[in-house]
Parts: C-alpha cells; sequence; structure tokens
C-alpha cells in the first residue's frame, strides 16, 4: 500500500514538473534600445513581470497550452504573442515594439486680464512709456465711493471743483475724458471738462489718468487725458447689495424738538398718520373756489362768518356785496379789527383805517380766493 501511495505522489510530481514552462527575452523599442519597466503579463491572468534595468524579462508560467502574452508600455502599441511552452521549455521571445502614433487635437487657451485688480494696472504702469496713474476696481470698493468724481481725487496730482477735475493745477480745456477710448464730448464747446459724477464706479474696472503725451493719443490736451474703464458684460448673474450707516452726534439718541412720527416712518413710509382728515375733499376739484367772492364771502372764507353773525352781518348788508374793502364803513372796519390788521384803538383813526384796507386789498385779492 505504501508503495503505491509513493509511486502516485512520484507521478503527479512529474507531471507538474514537465507541464511547467518559462518565456524568457528582452523588450526594445526599433532603435534597439530597452524599454525598462515594459508590462509582460499573460491575458486573461493576473500573472505578469516586468522589464528589468537591460529590458530583460522572464515570465513563468505553470498551466498546460497556447497561452497568450501581452507586451506594452507607455506610448507604445500593445503587443500580443501566442507560445505554448512544453515540458519546462524556456522559450525566447525577444519584442520590438513600435511607437503609437496618436493625433492630438487642437488645443486653445484663452486667458483674460482681471482689469479691476492692482496688479493689472501696476504692470500697465511699469510697461507704459508715458507718466500715467490709476484707480482700480477693487480699490474704489475699499473706499465706498460712489461715483468717479469722489474716486479720482484719490489719484495723485488730482483735485475736484464739485463734479468736475482738475489734474496739476489744469483744468477745463485742458483735460481730455473718453470712455473705452471713445471721447465724450461735453455741453460746453469751450470747454473738455465733463462732470464725472455721472459715472457710478458699479460700472468701472479702473480709471486711467495720463499725464504725458504719447502718439497713440490725442493732442489737444495737455493737463491730463483721463480713461474712464468700463466693467465687461457679465458672464453670469451679479447681484450687489449696499447700505450705509449714519451717525450725527448732535441729534442721535438725543430727544430733540420734532413732529409726530408714525410707527413705520424708520421703513420710509407713512402708516396713515399724516393721511387727509375726514371730511377734506381728496381731489383739487373738490375744494370750493370763488371766481369773483364779494366781501361777505372773503370774510367767512377767513373764518369770520361767527363774528359777522355777532354783528347781524350778512351776506346783504350794504358794503359787504362789494369785492374791496373800504375805509367808508365802519362794520368793515371791525372785520379789520378781528384780522388783526386794524387795532381796536386807531378804529377812528383814518390814516391807520386806510393803511388796514390797503393791507386787507393788497393781501386778500381775488387770486386768493381763487387760485387757478
Amino acid at each position: 500500500m505504501k508503495t503505491w501511495s509513493l509511486s502516485l505522489l512520484t507521478l503527479l510530481c512529474a507531471t507538474f514538473t514537465y507541464g511547467q514552462g518559462t518565456v524568457r527575452g528582452k523588450v526594445t523599442d526599433p532603435n534597439g534600445e530597452t524599454l525598462i519597466g515594459a508590462s509582460v503579463a499573460l491575458k486573461g491572468s493576473p500573472t505578469g513581470t516586468a522589464a528589468d534595468l537591460d529590458g530583460n524579462y522572464s515570465l513563468p508560467i505553470k498551466e498546460a497550452g497556447p497561452k497568450t502574452i501581452v507586451f506594452s508600455f507607455i506610448t507604445f502599441q500593445d503587443q500580443e504573442i501566442t507560445v505554448e511552452p512544453k515540458n519546462g521549455e524556456v522559450l525566447i521571445v525577444n519584442v520590438e515594439l513600435k511607437p503609437a502614433a496618436n493625433e492630438l487635437k487642437e488645443v486653445v487657451v484663452e486667458g483674460k486680464a482681471r482689469r479691476t485688480g492692482d496688479t493689472y494696472l501696476e504692470k500697465l504702469k511699469i510697461n507704459s512709456a508715458t507718466n500715467i496713474d490709476y484707480i482700480s476696481s477693487d480699490q474704489m470698493v475699499r473706499t465706498g465711493d460712489s461715483d468717479a468724481a469722489q474716486a479720482v481725487k484719490r489719484v495723485t496730482g488730482v483735485s475736484t471743483v464739485g463734479a468736475f477735475v482738475t489734474v496739476r493745477g489744469l483744468a477745463d480745456r485742458y483735460l481730455v475724458t473718453t470712455i473705452n477710448g471713445s471721447r465724450i464730448p461735453t455741453l460746453d464747446p469751450l470747454t473738455n471738462n465733463l462732470r464725472l459724477d455721472l459715472f457710478p464706479t458699479g460700472l468701472m474696472d479702473n480709471i486711467v489718468i495720463t499725464k504725458t503725451a504719447s502718439p497713440e493719443l490725442p493732442g489737444d490736451w495737455s493737463g491730463a487725458f483721463i480713461s474712464l474703464n468700463t466693467s465687461d458684460y457679465p458672464s453670469r448673474l451679479r447681484v450687489s447689495v449696499s447700505t450705509t450707516l449714519g451717525y450725527n452726534p448732535n441729534s442721535s439718541f438725543k430727544d430733540i424738538v420734532t413732529a409726530k412720527r408714525s410707527s413705520t416712518d424708520w421703513l420710509g413710509y407713512d402708516d396713515g398718520l399724516r393721511a387727509i382728515p375726514d371730511g377734506v375733499p381728496l381731489d383739487n376739484e373738490d375744494f370750493p373756489r370763488f371766481i369773483e367772492p364779494d366781501l361777505y364771502q372773503q370774510l367767512v372764507q377767513l373764518g369770520l362768518g361767527p363774528f359777522l353773525q355777532q354783528y347781524g352781518i350778512v351776506a346783504s348788508t350794504p358794503g359787504f356785496n362789494s369785492t374791496n374793502m373800504g375805509t367808508s364803513n365802519s362794520l368793515q372796519h371791525l372785520a379789520l379789527t378781528e384780522l388783526g390788521l386794524l387795532a381796536p384803538g386807531l378804529i377812528n383813526d383814518p390814516n391807520a383805517v386806510e393803511a388796514a384796507v390797503q393791507g386787507y386789498n393788497s393781501t386778500y385779492d381775488l387770486g386768493y380766493f381763487s387760485p387757478s
């Protein structure tokens, strides 16, 4: 029994030994240069190896039958070779890999300068043959300037008079202002100066001020050439929110004399506190109008109706159906005292009465009671 077992084990070992084989060789390119690290692997199997520093490889094959070996290396075409080593045979397979010819499509790289930053403008200033100064959009944001007139005065040598610019003491016809290189006409034919508060800084990339002449610039200026460069059309939606906060030490957080306020005044609108009272017409056409009011109607309109009734004065009372105040009617003089135009002690003074009558007729004329 032991003899049979030993014989069977010897037979199996012999079969296993003779079923193995080895494939060896060198991997090179068309110029004979070794391809260090070239991959050598059995197709469909995890078994593989790599070429050494001399391009040599050795791949053991443990199973009998035809096997396909795949040779590959970066930038070279893969090559497949079928081998079938038998009875521990060592096969020498030298492989020459051909370069892979891949046609690359055109690659376009586009870049866009960021004109809102100080770095771009500083390079522009360094490369410029002329003397220029600038203020960038980034700096405008930091300083909080709302328009170009406020921003440009921060440039060296530039001052403003209102919304007009003066550069190194020169203004008016000595300046030229452009937007994106296009000259801006002014309303005054005798000056080139322009109101810069018309241009908000939110639309500006930068403001460049050229102080010395250059061949590519117009020649009709000697003070400065001001170039307002606006922002490009945004490629995506941009929403900006700004707010301001002010403080007045004379009134903020202090009790001051003021009118009554509604509960929504801090929001910018009234909650109805200042609404028109009931009974007052909402339309101008509904207000009472007099084409040619007589004196009685004038005094009633001035609020003297109860006073006139106290003295028995009605619309038909003589002297009150005319349109003007006179000096001969003593009842009219009583109305003058009530209006404060005539002192009661001077009601019999002709000069005082005449002055009061003139004051009434000049103040309360027909235009006063019949507005157009």
